[in-house]
């Protein structure tokens, strides 16, 4: 069945026939009705209940541009990089993220959100009929409007074909005559002068770079650093001195100001703590949860509200830990699995609920499980891969399913290996890289878990051996890994290729930095704080890595550093 409609003379949007002289998106008044055509309704098929269809097929719309990103968030959703990606408003959202076209982005978690201008990208199946994209056509992403043509530029065309014929029969001819004696005239040579084309003058996009970002309040390694929604960096706790082997956490906290480029203290914690956990939920407050306070495995768990810049005690843990996973899930809740307590790797795993304010147990995994990576998947499930349980790295690898409260095996890692840094790639597949193995040495191999097979298989290795680096996403796709260990701190990067599985050196950082506290900032460069600079000796000062634009999600390392004792007196 054929509808009939018009497009719009003025932006060529798709508009009824039948009684609109007025355009909706542009409000171009018609001189009569448009410029009529036919469009199939099959062509873009309207799925009832199921919001707008796909466009037509070898259909080729202009590149889609995300539009700016709401000023208020929800809860992220399955599939998105996490609470710290988009952590303020008015940033541009990366490949996925809040402001994109998702389906049923409008309604819960997405709440108190003003539906963005209209896409000039794909319709999504699954959009809401009642809050539609503005300007969308019901019948998916309208096919480019006929264009009326001249007949003169085909005049014009038709004689100049005509004058270079004649042209050259003319030539032909004064080439072969010959004159009344037999003897051939002369044969003309004809040249045309062709103006040289123009060579377009690429545009350069400046290398990325580390730049000093000036010097924190206090010395501070194995701390965490957080962005908030307004755009600041929250930098807490962490290991503040060493003497001998007995480190000293420290309970202080500061903001870094990206725009005034200054760090400054605020409220600090109840209790001193390091090797901890800080999770952005989803309100803006930051959970800190578990670490070591020096003495032992610290249990308690605080809430930093940016509004007050102030800590408030919230529920404990069931269990202490150091060097667990922290996972901020889909629905807003946070997993804490495994970790380290008394000698004891842990198995058990609980939940933190930000409403309520309390942690409940959920299932355990196989087996005790520390100094692991772990990554939300796109489906909204967590992977948990390697680690260490009773100092033998691990190569098993699991998957917690919130629907279920159940952790299940899946593919086993190639290479045994604790420490080891983990993060998502945009395509959904999770990329483990270095570690540490049996013999406690760096490695430098990397493989990648597809949820797909639910299989790893190995990438190219890296251009260093490392362990306990951080990664970032870059908006390319690509990986940026920075620092780490390798019997002591690394200040060279390099970037891994999920296209080629390929790894390449970077440029490095002005000074070597281990357990560094890493943040994306909401222009998309990022921050890296402190950390150990040799064996023994702590950092204040802080770098920034890339120009805006360069990054769109972080995944910090977890663990502890292998150059120090951060476990006495269990």
């Amino acid at each position: 069945m054929s509808s009939a409609f018009a497009y719009c003379e003025a932006c060529g949007a798709i508009l009824p026939i039948e009684g609109q002289l007025v355009c909706g998106v542009c409000k171009h008044k018609q001189s009569n009705q448009g410029v009529a055509a036919p469009l199939s309704s099959t062509q873009f098929p309207m799925q009832p209940g199921a919001g707008y269809g796909q466009p037509a097929q070898g259909q080729v719309p202009p590149p889609y541009v995300p539009p700016a990103s709401p000023t208020q968030y929800g809860a992220p959703v399955a599939g998105q990089y996490g609470a710290d990606q988009y952590a303020a408003p008015n940033q541009t959202p990366g490949p996925v993220g809040y402001g994109a076209p998702v389906a049923g982005q409008y309604g819960a978690p997405y709440e108190n959100q003003t539906p963005p201008a209209s896409p000039p990208g794909w319709a999504v199946q699954g959009q809401n009929q009642n809050q539609p994209w503005l300007g969308q056509s019901p019948y998916g992403y309208a096919p480019t409007p006929p264009k009326k043509r001249s007949i003169l530029p085909i005049v014009a065309v038709v004689a100049l074909v005509a004058v270079v014929v004649a042209g050259l029969v003319g030539v032909a001819a004064f080439v072969v005559s010959s004159g009344s004696n037999g003897a051939a005239k002369p044969t003309a040579t004809v040249s045309a002068h062709v103006a040289p084309t123009a060579t377009p003058t690429p545009e350069i996009t400046p290398a990325p770079e580390f730049a000093l970002a000036g010097t924190m309040t206090h010395m501070r390694a194995h701390a965490t650093a957080t962005t908030l929604k307004d755009g600041r960096v929250l930098i807490v706790g962490g290991w503040a001195s060493m003497s001998g082997t007995t480190l000293t956490a420290t309970s202080s906290a500061e903001i870094y100001d990206p725009t005034e480029k200054t760090f400054t203290p605020t409220g600090s914690m109840a209790a001193p703590r390091a090797a901890h956990d800080a999770t952005l939920l989803a309100d803006g407050r930051v959970l800190v949860s578990g670490g070591s306070d020096g003495e032992g495995r610290v249990r308690t768990a605080e809430i930093y509200d940016p509004k007050t810049s102030k800590f408030t005690a919230t529920g404990s843990m069931h269990e202490s830990r150091i060097e667990d996973s922290v996972t901020l899930l889909a629905d807003g809740r946070v997993l804490i699995a495994g970790g380290y307590n008394k000698g004891t790797r842990l198995a058990t795993a609980e939940i933190y609920d930000p409403i309520k304010g309390v942690f409940t147990k959920t299932g355990s995994m196989a087996g005790g499980r520390g100094e692991h990576a772990a990554g939300l998947l796109s489906d909204g499930r967590v992977i948990v891969a390697g680690g260490d349980n009773n100092d033998k790295p691990l190569a098993s690898a699991e998957i917690y399913d919130p629907k279920t409260g159940e952790f299940t095996a899946t593919g086993s890692l190639s290479v045994a290996r604790r420490y080891a840094t983990g993060v998502v790639l945009p395509d959904g597949r999770f990329l483990v890289l270095g570690g540490e193995n049996a013999n406690s040495r760096s490695i430098d191999s990397a493989e990648i878990y597809d949820p797909t097979t639910e299989e790893f298989t190995k990438t190219d290795a890296m251009t260093s051996y490392r362990e306990l680096a951080s990664a970032v996403v870059l908006q390319n796709g690509t990986v940026l890994v920075v620092g780490g260990w390798n019997g002591s701190p690394l200040s060279s990067t390099e970037v891994f290729d999920p296209a080629t599985d390929t790894f390449t050196s970077d440029v490095s950082m002005s000074v070597p930095r281990g357990d560094a506290a890493t943040a994306v900032l909401s222009d998309g460069r990022v921050l890296y704080c402190g950390g150990w600079t040799d064996d023994t000796t702590l950092s204040d000062s802080a770098e920034i890595y890339g120009a805006p634009g360069t990054a769109s999600g972080v995944s910090p390392s977890a663990g502890a550093s292998p150059s120090a004792d951060v476990s006495p007196n269990s």
